[in-house]
C-alpha cells in the first residue's frame, strides 16, 4: 500500500521572539565585530589605537584562524581577513550600523514615552536600549482612543469636522517651549504638523539661541579656529549630513574636517592652481572642485579618493553647480572664457554637452597682441562669474562680466541629447555647442530657447523671439535636434555677481554691479519673462558720496544676493565704490526685501550707523529658520541678524592670529571670505573661512571636543610638491606615489611639516 504524503498545515500564528529572547541566542562571529572596530579605527585619526588593537587581535586570535601549508592552524591577520570577508568595506560602516539601531529605537518607542530633548544617544533608555537588558519588548501600534485627550479646536482635524482622540506628547501640552538645542524645536514643529496641529509660536526656534552674549554664556560662541591651509580659504562647504566640512584654498589643497571632533580627516591633493569652487552631489557621495589650472576634479567624499579629471577647458574654471534632482544627473561647469559645459555625472568619461562656446574676447591668442582699435575690447574680456540650477535640474542660469550679462537654458531634452551624442547620431558641429543662428550671433537681441519665445513684461522685461530658420530648419529636416539656444534675460547693465533660484524653482534672484538686484518670474519654460528691480534708496549713500572731492561720481554694486529658506525674503549686500582701477569700497550695507512686491523691508544697522566701511561678500541665511541671517566680510567680523525685526543679534569678531599662528605666518588682514551653516543635527553650527587660512567654528551648544581640537592640523605630505602628466594625473614628487596612496601620518603643526 503506497504511503500518501500530506502537507502539514502551518499554525495560524507564528510566535515572534521578543528582544529578551533574542539576546539569549548564541553570539555571532566575534571576529566580525573586531573587524568592524578595526576598520573604523583605520579610517579615523586614532592611528596608534588602530595599530595596538590590530597587534593584540592577531596575537590572541580574535580575528579567526587560518590553515598554513603544513596544515597547522594559525591566527589570521587583519589585512588577510578584511580582503577575504569584505575588501570594499567603508570605514564608516560601524557608525552607520549604530545610527540604524538608534533610528529603529526611536521609531519603535511609543510617542508618549519619548524624550524630546536631543541629541539622542545610544546610552539612554529605550525599547532597543543596549544598556538596559530588562527593557520592555517591542510594543505594537496603539489603538486610536487609547488615551482620551481631545485635540484642541485650533487643529486641522476640527476644521474638517473630525474629533479624533490621540495621545498628545508631553511637549505639546507645555505652554512654553523647552529650552535646549534648536533641533528640539524642529522636532516639536514636525510632530505638531503630523498630529494636525497649528505650530505654536512658542515652538519656533528662539532668537536667544543665536544671540551673542558677553562672557560666552549661552547663545552663539566661537568654538575654535582651525588652521590647515597655508593660503587664503575662498571655499567653505558643509556636506548634506552635517558631519563634514570641506575647505578649498589658494594652496591648491582641499581638506575634509569632522564637525563632531574638529579633526582633519582627509587632504585632497591634485590641483596645481588656486581652488575656485566646490560642489557636492545631491546624494552626498561625490565632491567636485575647480581650479585656475583649467581642470575640475571629481572626488569620492567618504575617503577622498579621486574619481575623474575634467580637463576640457581652455582656462580657469570659475563655477560649478550640481543638479539637485537625481533624475537629471548633470554637472554644470563655467569657464573663465565664458564657456558653459554640461556633464553627465553617471558617466564621467562621456563628452560634455557644450551650451556656450568660449568667448572670442577671452581667447588668450586674440588678447595677446591687441591692436589700437581693439585695446578696449581686449580689456573687457567676457568671463563667466556664477552659475546655478533650478531645483528640478531643468533650467540653468549663468552670469557674466559683459553683455550678455545673464543667460538661461532649458534642459528638458538633455537626456535625449546625451543619448544621441553617445550613439553617434549627433556631432558637436551639428547640434552640440552651436549657439548662433543665421543672421543673429550670440548676444544680439534676445534669443529664444527651446520653449519658443521669451516675451517681456513689467520692469526690466522685454524681448522678442528668434525664428529658427536656416541651419536649424535644415537640422530638423535631417532628423537632428535643433541647436540648444540660450535665452538672454535683459535688465542688468553690469557684471552679474550672484545668481540663485528659489526653493520652488519659479523665481530667480540676481545681483549685479549696476546697483540693482532683480527678481525674475516666468511661465512654463521661460515664457512671459518679467523682472522686478530692487534698487537701493537714492539717499542711501548720499553722505558717503559727499565726502568725495572731484573725480567721477561713485557707483553702487550689489556684491551678494541670497534667498531666505522660506523664499519670502531676499537679502542683498550692496556697496558704494569709487570709480578707479581698484574700485575701493567707501561704504556697504545689508538690506532685506520682500519678494512678493520687491519692497524694501529693513536696512540692517551697524553699531556706528547703517553702513560699514568694508564690503560684505558672505551672506548665509539659516537653513531652517527664515528670520536668521549671518553675514561676514573684509572687516573680519561675523554678524548675526534677526531679519524679521531688522535688528542685530550680536557680533563675533575674528580672533587674533597669534592664538594659533606664529609671527611668520600671521596675516595682516583677517578678511572673511566664505562660510556655511551646518546641516541636520549640526544646523546651529556656523563655519567661516578667512584669508589667514583659518576655519572658524561657531555654534550655540556645548561642544567640548571642538573647543579642545588642536589649532594647526597638517599631514606630513600636505606640502609635498606634485608633478603632473599630460592626462593631469598627479604624482607626489617626494614619495613617487599618487597623493591618495601615501601612508596616513599623524596630525602635526605647520612647523613640523615644513
Amino acid at each position: 500500500m503506497a504511503r500518501k504524503w500530506c502537507a502539514v498545515a502551518p499554525s495560524p500564528r507564528t510566535p515572534q521572539l521578543s528582544l529578551s529572547e533574542a539576546t539569549t541566542r548564541p553570539q555571532e562571529d566575534e571576529a566580525e565585530k573586531y573587524l568592524l572596530v578595526l576598520r573604523f579605527l583605520e579610517g579615523s585619526s586614532c592611528t596608534a589605537a588602530f595599530e595596538a588593537l590590530k597587534q593584540e587581535a592577531a596575537e590572541h586570535g580574535l580575528l579567526g584562524s587560518r590553515t598554513d601549508w603544513t596544515g597547522a592552524s594559525r591566527p589570521t591577520t587583519y589585512e588577510r581577513e578584511l580582503e577575504r570577508r569584505a575588501p570594499s568595506l567603508p570605514s564608516e560602516h560601524l557608525p552607520q550600523l549604530l545610527d540604524m539601531v538608534q533610528r529603529l529605537s526611536r521609531e519603535r518607542e511609543p510617542v508618549a514615552t519619548r524624550q524630546s530633548a536631543p541629541p539622542w544617544s545610544l546610552l539612554r533608555q529605550g525599547t532597543l536600549s543596549l544598556v538596559e537588558p530588562s527593557a520592555a519588548p517591542l510594543a505594537g501600534p496603539r489603538a486610536l482612543g487609547s488615551r482620551s485627550e481631545e485635540l484642541p479646536r485650533t487643529s486641522l482635524a476640527w476644521s474638517a469636522g473630525l474629533t479624533p482622540r490621540l495621545p498628545l506628547p508631553e511637549m505639546l501640552r507645555r505652554r512654553r517651549a523647552p529650552s535646549g538645542h534648536e533641533a528640539a524645536a524642529a522636532l516639536h514643529m514636525l510632530q505638531a504638523r503630523q498630529l494636525g496641529l497649528r505650530t505654536p509660536a512658542v515652538l519656533a526656534p528662539p532668537r536667544s539661541l543665536y544671540t551673542v552674549r558677553e562672557g560666552g554664556t549661552g547663545g552663539m560662541r566661537l568654538y575654535s579656529g582651525l588652521v590647515g591651509h597655508v593660503g587664503a580659504v575662498y571655499c567653505c562647504l558643509c556636506d548634506r549630513s552635517g558631519s563634514r566640512l570641506i575647505t578649498g584654498s589658494d594652496d591648491a589643497n582641499i581638506k575634509i574636517w569632522s564637525t563632531e571632533t574638529g579633526l582633519l580627516q582627509h587632504t585632497l591633493r591634485g590641483h596645481k592652481g588656486e581652488i575656485t569652487e566646490l560642489a557636492l552631489s545631491p546624494d552626498n557621495a561625490t565632491l567636485v572642485s575647480s581650479s585656475t589650472d583649467g581642470t575640475a576634479r571629481v572626488w569620492r567624499l567618504r575617503d577622498g579618493w579621486p574619481v575623474a579629471v575634467l580637463s576640457r577647458f581652455s582656462g580657469a574654471v570659475n563655477g560649478l553647480a550640481f543638479s539637485p534632482s537625481l533624475r537629471n544627473p548633470w554637472l554644470l561647469t563655467l569657464g573663465h572664457d565664458a564657456s558653459v559645459l554640461l556633464w553627465n555625472t553617471r558617466d564621467w568619461s562621456a563628452p560634455p554637452l557644450p551650451l556656450r562656446k568660449p568667448s572670442p574676447l577671452a581667447d588668450p591668442a586674440s588678447a595677446s597682441a591687441p591692436s589700437a582699435s581693439s585695446s578696449a575690447s581686449s580689456e573687457a574680456a567676457v568671463a563667466g562669474v556664477c552659475c546655478t540650477f533650478n531645483p528640478t535640474g531643468t533650467l540653468v542660469a549663468v552670469g557674466s562680466t559683459h553683455a550678455p550679462y545673464l543667460l538661461a537654458w532649458s534642459l528638458h531634452d538633455a537626456h535625449r541629447r546625451f543619448a544621441e551624442a553617445r550613439g553617434g547620431a549627433l556631432t558637436s558641429g551639428q547640434v552640440v555647442g552651436e549657439i548662433a543662428v543665421d543672421g543673429c550671433e550670440e548676444g544680439e537681441g534676445v534669443e529664444g530657447g527651446e520653449g519658443g519665445e521669451a516675451s517681456g513684461g513689467g520692469e526690466g522685461g522685454g524681448g522678442g523671439a528668434t525664428s529658427r530658420s536656416g541651419r536649424a530648419a535644415r537640422l530638423r529636416q535631417q532628423g537632428a535636434l535643433p541647436p540648444l539656444l540660450p535665452i538672454e534675460l535683459p535688465g542688468h547693465s553690469g557684471e552679474v555677481d550672484s545668481v540663485s533660484f528659489s526653493r520652488r524653482g519659479d523665481e530667480l534672484l540676481t545681483g549685479a554691479r549696476d546697483g540693482c538686484a532683480r527678481l525674475w518670474r516666468w511661465k512654463g519654460r521661460l515664457r512671459s519673462l518679467r523682472s522686478i528691480g530692487m534698487w537701493p534708496p537714492q539717499e542711501a549713500y548720499a553722505a558717503a558720496a559727499a565726502t568725495l572731492q572731484g573725480g567721477k561720481p561713485p557707483v553702487v554694486w550689489v556684491d551678494m544676493a541670497a534667498w531666505s529658506c522660506d523664499g519670502l525674503r531676499a537679502y542683498t549686500s550692496d556697496s558704494l565704490r569709487k570709480r578707479t582701477r581698484e574700485n575701493p569700497c567707501l561704504a556697504s550695507c545689508l538690506r532685506v526685501w520682500e519678494t512678493a512686491r520687491g519692497a524694501l523691508l529693513h536696512t540692517l544697522p551697524y553699531e556706528a550707523g547703517p553702513f560699514a566701511s568694508l564690503p560684505v561678500y558672505v551672506l548665509l541665511p539659516h537653513p531652517t529658520d527664515p528670520a536668521v541671517l549671518a553675514s561676514a566680510g573684509y572687516d573680519g567680523v561675523v554678524r548675526l541678524w534677526d531679519t524679521r525685526q531688522g535688528r542685530s543679534l550680536g557680533e563675533l569678531p575674528h580672533p587674533p592670529p597669534e592664538q594659533w599662528q606664529p609671527p611668520a605666518e600671521q596675516s595682516a588682514l583677517p578678511m572673511l571670505l566664505d562660510g556655511a551653516w551646518g546641516a541636520g543635527a549640526s544646523s546651529s553650527m556656523l563655519a567661516v573661512s578667512s584669508a589667514s587660512g583659518a576655519l572658524l567654528l561657531m555654534g550655540s551648544g556645548h561642544e567640548p571636543r571642538l573647543q579642545t581640537a588642536p589649532c594647526q592640523q597638517f599631514f606630513a605630505t600636505d606640502l609635498h610638491p606634485l608633478v603632473h602628466d599630460l592626462h593631469h594625473a598627479a604624482i607626489d614628487q617626494t614619495s613617487g606615489l599618487e597623493p591618495h596612496r601615501n601612508a596616513r601620518t599623524p596630525l602635526s603643526d605647520l612647523q613640523v611639516v615644513k
